[in-house]
């Protein structure tokens, strides 16, 4: 009967083992899944940020108001997308000695961005300079391209949102609080495109527009 007992404990230990490790490389599989969307958007972003350079040049060298407007539309995009580069860099830098383990975890920007059951300074910041690019692009830009606008302010919308079962829940927390962090860095980044896509579309009507 013992023996009998100590066998059924062997195995369920066995089976408990298999189990952890099968789920431990899953989980792993998705956090390098995660990094390489994260890579390769990164990528595209340095592809599309030439792009934008070459048409923010000519935009400097004599086409009247287009150009005035295009150096705005500079300004501002590069104040957002710096700084989410140095969030970014800052949140790699915080937990590069951790391993897997802070990738998954979604740790460290609930700390950063929530006390509790609110949202902190940071956190505020976060949205707010999202909300500051969102709405002086908006200004400046959607009488004139309404259609790239309208797409911007979706893309850049920090509304309340709509959840699964039909409640209203604050835009940072749905969206930030209690995702791996390997998920949330790469919608940071996927934040980023969007900026740069916006920026090479608003230069190109900018362009055609004094044409």
């Amino acid at each position: 009967m013992k023996k009998a007992r100590l066998i059924t404990i062997l195995l369920a230990l066995v089976i408990f083992t298999g189990l952890f490790m099968y789920f431990r490389y899953v989980s792993n599989e998705v956090t390098e899944s995660f990094m390489v969307i994260e890579q390769r958007v990164d990528k595209a972003n340095e592809k599309s940020q030439l792009t934008n350079d070459s048409i923010a040049l000519v935009l400097t060298e004599g086409y009247g108001q287009a150009s005035e407007r295009g150096r705005f539309l500079d300004s501002v995009s590069n104040q957002l997308d710096e700084y989410l580069s140095t969030l970014k860099k800052d949140i790699t830098q915080s937990i590069e000695n951790d391993g897997y383990e802070a990738w998954e975890s979604s740790g460290y920007l609930d700390a950063l961005f929530f006390e509790s059951t609110t949202i902190s300074q940071e956190g505020h910041e976060f949205i707010g300079r999202i909300d500051v690019y969102r709405t002086a692009v908006s200004k400046q830009f959607k009488t004139d391209f309404p259609e790239i606008i309208d797409q911007m302010e979706n893309d850049f919308s920090t509304a309340p949102v709509l959840d699964s079962e039909g409640r209203q829940q604050n835009w940072l927390p749905y969206n930030y609080k209690g995702f791996p962090l390997v998920a949330s860095m790469t919608k940071i980044t996927q934040l980023q495109s969007d900026l740069k896509r916006t920026r090479l579309e608003l230069f190109s009507a900018l362009v055609n527009s004094e044409e």
